[in-house]
């Protein structure tokens, strides 16, 4: 009898927390703080802040001090998107979702 792979590490079936239930991919800027950012971009190496960009989505630049601005405005961008996402819209569960987010609220107590 072959077991799924899941079940012989002790993993869950399905969603194993309330951002699997709603869909929410996590930020790819790893911080919702714009300061944490912009020290973050300033300490990383050129390479890194140029391959920062392309994982978020912002053309590469030669131009250090450019590259920072565009990637802070995207950032800024990315923040007023997913703000004014969570401000305008209510997540709407099914009975099913509500008691599985239920339950996986109560593993954290």
């Amino acid at each position: 009898m072959d077991l799924p792979r899941n079940q012989t590490n002790g993993a869950l079936d399905g969603p194993n927390s309330i951002y699997d239930i709603i869909g929410y991919k996590h930020s790819p800027y790893k911080t919702s703080n714009v300061e944490v950012y912009l020290e973050a971009l300033r300490a990383m190496h050129p390479s890194d802040l140029e391959a920062h960009a392309m994982e978020v989505g912002v053309a590469p630049n030669d131009n250090r001090e450019q590259l920072v601005v565009s990637l802070e405005k995207a950032f800024l961008q990315y923040q007023g998107i997913f703000n004014s996402a969570k401000q305008n819209a209510g997540v709407k569960m099914s009975p099913e979702d509500a008691a599985i987010a239920e339950r996986i609220l109560k593993r954290g107590k």
